[in-house]
């Protein structure tokens, strides 16, 4: 679902914004251009996500402050720390 499927001129889009969106969804993201360029394009928000996750995240309640990286350790005694949620 990551093809390009079409690309729309920035008049084209404002006068189907609801096709655009449905295509996003159903065919992949939608390119739209203005002025003959590229200038965004518009993606399903779970795919978006999925792309922007970042690769680290903080347990709410880790099991054991042995197990977490010392990055989410305070530096005094070892305490679970909320400083990177």
């Amino acid at each position: 679902m990551s093809q390009i499927a079409k690309a729309w001129t920035l008049a084209d889009a404002k006068a189907h914004l609801s096709e655009v969106v449905e295509s996003a969804l159903t065919k992949g993201p939608q390119v739209i251009t203005r002025h003959g360029r590229k200038a965004v394009v518009v993606v399903a928000a779970e795919e978006w996500e999925r792309k922007t996750r970042r690769g680290k995240e903080v347990p709410a309640e880790p099991p054991c402050p042995a197990t977490l990286p010392s990055q989410y350790l305070d530096g005094q005694d070892g305490e679970w720390t909320a400083r990177d949620r």
